[in-house]
């Protein structure tokens, strides 16, 4: 089975879970800034992993948004196979510099039983910013294979549709010698669509790409 038939299995069930939460009236709810503040939103996004070895897998996330209330799914992430959900609340500070920060209890399971608090940060000024997705899984039937997960952009916008930089991943999934990954990636973006390219650790023998395509509802 191919990577992106997995992907197309799991990502509908996902996707659709997470939907289930917002309420079908939303849309009917009166314009205001108090409803504004508390609208759903939703999406989702697929990242395909092209590997030299032919080990190319696919990683599929999901989000349900509400005001300050962030839901989330995950899989493939932790370990292959492997299915996460978070509940988090989102912070945020500053207009020009803007930070924004999400903490998160998560669970992993199918495939390993661990805990997995985390956050989500963004930062941004002008047309530069950071975001960055991090997580510590507790595994809970080995605790020896507890992890530190990390996927980190730093990127510039020279436009509003298109932003460029670099990106910084820690994963156990992907087996290389390199411990803190890292690569150039461009990024276009199409009202509600997005794609980018990622090419970690260039220049090496544990080289290799990543495309993601998704949503933002």
């Amino acid at each position: 089975m191919s990577a992106i038939s997995i992907a197309a299995g799991f990502g509908g069930p996902l996707l659709g879970f997470l939907l289930a939460a917002a309420p079908a009236s939303a849309s009917e709810t009166p314009a205001s800034e108090d409803t504004e503040a508390q609208r759903w939103s939703f999406g989702g996004e697929g990242s395909f992993y092209i590997r030299p070895d032919d080990t190319d897998y696919v990683i599929g996330t999901a989000y349900v948004n509400r005001g300050p209330l962030a839901l989330r799914a995950r899989y493939n992430y932790e370990q292959l196979h492997a299915v996460s959900v978070f509940l988090g609340w989102s912070f945020g500070f500053g207009e020009r510099l803007r930070l924004e920060l999400t903490p998160l209890a998560g669970a992993v399971f199918v495939g390993m039983s661990g805990i997995a608090p985390g956050l989500e940060l963004e930062l941004s000024f002008w047309k530069l910013a950071l975001s960055s997705q991090s997580e510590y899984v507790f595994d809970l039937a080995r605790p020896g294979d507890s992890f530190f997960y990390e996927w980190a952009e730093l990127s510039l916008s020279p436009v509003e549709w298109v932003r460029a930089g670099l990106a910084v991943q820690r994963t156990q999934v992907v087996q290389t010698r390199v411990q803190l990954e890292r690569g150039p990636l461009v990024a276009l973006t199409y009202r509600h669509l997005s794609a980018a390219a990622y090419w970690f650790n260039p220049g090496s023998e544990d080289a290799y790409a990543v495309f993601t395509l998704g949503v933002d509802l």
